[in-house]
């Protein structure tokens, strides 16, 4: 499942909007392809956080897919890089995950 980048990462159980339908789908998995991303701040890496605790309440793992260098250099910077499951493809991140 592929869902707009324009979701956000944590609807409340009573939020309405675009991407509330997707969180009420209860996706198996829950890939984020980070490869074309050339600028990754501080406000990434909390929205980042943020899937990540929004997807864990709900039992949906949270696997960043292709980390680009400068992804990738914000998550080994700060130490949040273990946190995370990474992938570095999308069928690799789905292998075990059927819907």
């Amino acid at each position: 499942m592929f869902w707009p980048a324009t979701c956000t990462p944590a609807p409340g159980p009573s939020a309405t909007g675009p991407c509330t339908r997707h969180w009420r789908t209860s996706p198996a998995l829950l890939a984020v392809d980070r490869d074309a991303v050339e600028l990754f701040t501080a406000d990434g890496l909390d929205l980042l956080l943020a899937l990540q605790d929004t997807a864990s309440a709900r039992g949906v793992p949270l696997v960043p897919v292709a980390p680009s260098a400068a992804v990738r250099r914000v998550l080994d910077v700060t130490g949040t890089a273990e946190a995370f499951t990474i992938s570095s493809s999308i069928a690799e991140a789905t292998a075990g995950y059927r819907p």
